[in-house]
């Protein structure tokens, strides 16, 4: 009679029981990540559910048959639709005011009684990401404290510095997007000082003040970049610094030509940049031919396309330029936006 089990079988017992024990592990991972997803999908519903209550509310605002428009999370809460606090289940991290909920296309109904048009939702998407067709069709309902389009910062801002229309300015030395609720005490103890809006709303949520040659940027909330960031600093001749200290550009999907002929500029930090919703930079820092310093080592390249190759331009009449870049975007930089009459100088970070 045997009196214990041979080794042979204990381990056979240590193995059946580890294999139990994984599978469980297993198992519980699985129903926890499911339940996690449900609640996430569960709270895109929410937000859905109150795109729809926006749109309910808001009919002359969506858009007709083959248009879109982008709703965002931050202009729901501006509308007062949907808390402060929208969390995602899966990382317990705060959900992006940028969230981007697309309405891409409506369908018309004529009322029989009173031959009204009445437009009722028909697709709704929502994604953080947006393509290359959304930038031409959809436009952007936005929320609090988000710049106006690029080019219209620019002709705004300075045509308040020099009191006239122009489309050269020599007199802006430095440009400061401030953080929320900051002001410097050169602007705060001012009673003089005048203020210019340069919110997307035109509701006076982001104000620029103009004092010795710095144009500040300033919001009671986080200042958003405007998708369409095309030559906010185009023609700024005498520019020779910009602090984005104080700018999300998160919702950025365009920068063409955003410095240039930036002539005075001689180093850049754009360090801070989220570039994962940006589709084209052309001509970004053509002309800009004293920078000699640019820091763009947080850039994502990836979504940028260009199939006609114009965005070849990027660093046109820019000589012996110093770049701090990532590694993701080493070969793009050497292969698809410098020429043979271009010369820059790459430092991995």
């Amino acid at each position: 009679m045997r009196n214990g089990f041979t080794l042979v079988e204990l381990l056979s017992v240590i193995v059946i029981i580890s294999l139990i024990s994984l599978i469980s592990i297993i198992s519980v991972t699985g129903i926890m990540t499911k339940s996690k997803n449900d609640l996430y999908n569960d709270q895109m519903l929410l937000i859905e559910k109150a795109a729809k209550s926006w749109g309910s509310e808001n009919i002359d605002k969506l858009p007709d048959k083959d248009e879109c428009i982008y709703l965002t999370l931050g202009s729901l809460k501006t509308y007062g639709i949907l808390g402060e606090s929208i969390v995602d289940p899966r990382n317990n991290e705060q959900i992006s005011n940028n969230l981007k909920i697309k309405i891409s296309f409506t369908k018309t109904i004529i009322d029989e009684d009173t031959e009204e048009v009445i437009k009722q939702y028909k697709d709704y998407v929502m994604h953080y990401k947006v393509d290359a067709k959304d930038t031409i069709d959809c436009r952007y309902i936005y929320g609090d404290y988000t710049l106006i389009e690029g080019e219209s910062f620019n002709q705004r801002i300075k045509n308040f510095a020099n009191e006239n229309e122009t489309i050269i300015d020599s007199t802006i030395k430095s440009v400061v997007f401030l953080n929320a609720g900051v002001m410097p005490d050169n602007i705060e103890s001012s009673r003089l000082v005048n203020s210019i809006d340069l919110s997307a709303a035109r509701d006076g949520s982001v104000l620029g003040y103009f004092v010795d040659n710095t144009f500040y940027i300033y919001a009671d909330g986080e200042l958003q970049s405007n998708a369409i960031s095309d030559k906010m600093f185009y023609n700024l001749t005498a520019l020779e610094a910009v602090d984005f200290t104080g700018l999300n550009t998160e919702n950025v999907v365009s920068m063409n030509s955003m410095f240039e002929n930036c002539y005075s500029l001689r180093y850049l930090d754009l360090s801070n940049f989220d570039t994962g919703s940006t589709l084209n930079i052309n001509s970004m820092f053509e002309n800009c031919s004293m920078l000699k310093d640019l820091n763009i080592s947080s850039f994502i390249l990836n979504r940028v396309n260009s199939t006609d190759g114009s965005h070849i331009d990027v660093f046109k009449n820019c000589n012996n330029l110093n770049i701090v870049v990532n590694s993701s975007i080493k070969d793009f930089i050497t292969q698809q936006l410098t020429t043979d009459n271009v010369e820059v100088n790459l430092t991995i970070k």
